[in-house]
């Protein structure tokens, strides 16, 4: 049974918000109709009209050991794979885009943010981190930015009353299933089924991109929750072409912040 939805009108972020909820019980969610400040990856900002898109952020509680600290990252790759198994019930060909996107058709559709609450770690001696979700529902033409979609711009959006509450019941049953697999044993996190279930839907496959300041054709997601891209290294003249594979790591790319109260924001 997923946890409880705490559905406000405006805010600075729902992970802003969550970040107060010290005592607050896994998988207590904070949904947002509007956010002044929202964030995502490195710094960017999640900005979205009122009520057009689905802004939500979920805290995790979890055993606080190091193996489950050293896979941190999976964390951020888990909530893709959730809102993509999400959209996946409204018959949308969607894909995880390394590190923490939802795609279709190339076009992003969800963006994917894992903090790291350590403040909230040390006071109830657990691992406390939140995974923030922002999918767009309603945006079209003008509203959508480039290489961007939506549900109704990729014409899925469902027949429901409020198609954001619909998709964020059935992301956090999705989000559930897969943390309490992670998780089920705090010394060994089950990470080959997430390894797994995103090279099943790794978007860009065979197509070459430039990511973290490296440039080659996506192969997959190895087992270290790395992007494995490929490449023909230059030989002289005659000689044969010889592969080269170089890997672009969960912390090189900020799949997973940490935020505590020294610090100003997230680093």
């Amino acid at each position: 049974m997923t946890g409880h939805v705490d559905h406000r009108r405006s805010v600075t972020s729902t992970q802003d918000v969550l970040r107060t909820l010290t005592r607050a019980p896994h998988l207590t969610t904070i949904r947002a109709d509007l956010q002044t400040r929202g964030r995502g990856r490195l710094g960017r900002t999640w900005e979205s009209g009122a009520g057009r898109s689905l802004m939500a952020s979920t805290l995790l509680v979890l055993p606080d050991t190091p193996a489950l600290r050293d896979c941190g990252g999976f964390l951020t790759l888990i909530g893709a794979l959730s809102v993509r198994a999400a959209l996946a019930t409204l018959h949308a060909p969607a894909q995880v885009k390394f590190p923490n996107d939802v795609v279709i058709g190339g076009r992003k559709i969800s963006g994917v943010l894992g903090e790291f609450f350590a403040d909230m770690s040390q006071l109830r001696g657990r691992l406390c981190a939140a995974i923030g979700v922002g999918v767009n529902v309603y945006q079209e033409g003008a509203e959508l930015v480039e290489d961007a979609t939506s549900l109704a711009d990729a014409g899925l959006l469902p027949d429901a009353a409020d198609p954001a509450g619909l998709i964020l019941d059935r992301y956090l049953a999705e989000l559930e299933a897969r943390v309490s697999a992670f998780a089920a044993d705090p010394a060994a996190p089950a990470t080959a089924p997430v390894i797994g279930d995103i090279n099943a839907h790794l978007a860009q496959r065979g197509q070459r991109v430039s990511v973290a300041g490296r440039t080659g054709v996506v192969s997959e997601v190895a087992s270290h929750g790395e992007l494995v891209l490929t490449d023909a290294a230059p030989t002289p003249a005659g000689v044969p072409s010889v592969r080269r594979t170089s890997r672009v790591y969960p912390h090189e790319v900020a799949m997973f912040i940490e935020h505590n109260s020294q610090k100003k924001g997230p680093q």
